[in-house]
């Protein structure tokens, strides 16, 4: 056995836990379930752990599990409370390696409606956190729709990386169901390469052209580059000070260049060798390009994975 620390404001719970769960479960190490000790939510018979939290680094099988644990079974419209040795009770066995923060004593506000407006807007920074877990996530302009039965079902799984969304509700009765939709604006803002001052088009960024801020990326192509990847690359536009770059803005130069001699890997990942070789063609990373080996005068063909570097398929 060995502990696994929970960290909660004002004191810590130990949580016993085999060895080897965690030890396959890196993943779960990355996550961070949080709980204010005030939440809202709206009407519903029971209130689950999906209900009331909020994620850093959220997984599907994550919110699965957090949407299995069952923290208020009889709910009622108006306050709630649960202390926090009680909660974690009712998840630490379900959470054991995640990150958990609870607050001493935890106050559940259940609205008489049934959609509630702060509810949905953590579900979804949520959601959208398994997608981009280093985004911050804001939601506006949320339009609910006039549902009247406490059994109706969001479908969160609609959501992505767009600057709207419009998720489809099913509101169930004894006798009928009916589709209605919420809908919304996202902002979506990530710590991304940015423009330290204004360069022009074909110019090659060096260190001090570029600085990593967070920036709103909701319109951004491809928020995804590191600074790494940027410098030393060449603009494909002028672009102003203060630009969040994207690969759109980078100019695409082969690292392989036709009659270079390169490194070719053969093999796999347990038992490799690398031989010389001379590129046939220019390669960007991931063409497939054609190489001669230059004892055999082969050609073969190969993977560009890196500058003077391709793997032979």
């Amino acid at each position: 056995m060995i502990l696994i620390s929970l960290f909660i404001p004002f004191f810590s719970v130990f949580v016993e836990a085999q060895e080897l769960n965690l030890a396959s479960n890196e993943e779960a190490l990355k996550s961070h379930v949080q709980v204010a000790s005030e939440v809202t939510v709206g009407l519903k018979e029971k209130v689950t752990l999906f209900d009331i939290a909020a994620v850093e680094g959220a997984e599907t099988s994550l919110l699965q599990i957090m949407n299995e644990i069952v923290v208020l079974p009889l709910a009622q419209v108006g306050e709630n409370e649960i202390s926090s040795s009680e909660l974690a009770a009712k998840i630490r066995r379900r959470l054991s390696g995640y990150k958990l923060s609870l607050p001493s004593r935890l106050k559940v506000m259940m609205q008489s409606e049934v959609l509630n407006r702060s509810e949905i807007e953590r579900k979804i920074r949520n959601q959208l956190g398994q997608i981009c877990n280093d985004c911050e996530i804001s939601v506006s302009s949320l339009q609910l729709p006039q549902v009247r039965h406490s059994n109706c079902e969001l479908d969160y799984s609609k959501l992505s990386l767009r600057s709207s969304f419009m998720l489809p509700l099913i509101e169930s009765s004894n006798t009928s169901s009916q589709l209605k939709w919420v809908t919304g604006q996202i902002r979506i803002f990530k710590k991304v390469p940015t423009l330290v001052r204004s360069v022009m088009q074909g110019q090659r960024l060096q260190p001090e052209d570029v600085q990593v801020l967070k920036m709103d990326v909701t319109h951004l192509q491809d928020p995804n580059l590191t600074l790494e990847e940027v410098i030393g690359q060449m603009t494909q536009r002028g672009m102003n000070a203060n630009t969040a770059l994207s690969r759109a803005d980078l100019r695409r130069e082969a690292v392989i260049k036709r009659g270079q001699m390169i490194k070719a890997l053969v093999g796999s990942e347990d038992f490799e060798i690398s031989v010389n070789v001379t590129a046939e063609e220019n390669g960007f990373v991931g063409d497939m390009i054609k190489v001669k080996n230059l004892e055999t005068n082969k050609v073969m063909s190969g993977l560009v994975t890196d500058k003077s570097m391709v793997r032979i398929q």
